[in-house]
Formats: C-alpha cells, structure tokens, sequence
C-alpha cells in the first residue's frame, strides 16, 4: 500500500499551542479528515480552555490546555 493513500489517522500533540503557529497549526490540522489531536499544549496556560485567549477556536477545538510531559509528548 502507497504511504500517500492510506486511510489511518494521525494523533497529534501541539506544543506551543497559544502562539501564532501553534494556533494557526490546530486551525488547519482540526480541519483534516485524517488527523486527531490529542493534546494542545501550553507551559503557561496549562488547565485554561484554549478558547478562553483564542474565542475564535471556541467551535473548532473544546479542550484544555495540557501542561508539557515530555513522556507524554513522546508517547
């Protein structure tokens, strides 16, 4: 099977989720049928809902911001 055409989805962590990229980044990932994220993270806004500093991203994504754990990053 060509890499290109298969159907899995992909878990995704964000790291550095409240800066410009990081938002923009869960804006175009959020809209991709095969990509799931698992967590949206902020090492200064951890346990805030990421709609609080984003009310834009209040439909698109309803999670709180994770704090960083590197173990969990890397799982």
């Amino acid at each position: 099977m060509n890499e290109m055409t298969s159907t899995a989805t992909v878990r995704v962590a964000i790291v550095g989720s409240t800066g410009y990229g990081g938002v923009e980044l869960i804006r175009l990932l959020q809209a991709h049928p095969q990509v799931e994220i698992t967590s949206v993270i902020s090492s200064s806004s951890a346990g805030v809902p990421i709609s609080d500093g984003f009310p834009h991203l209040t439909n698109i994504i309803k999670r709180d911001l994770d704090g960083v754990d590197p173990a969990e990053i890397a799982r």
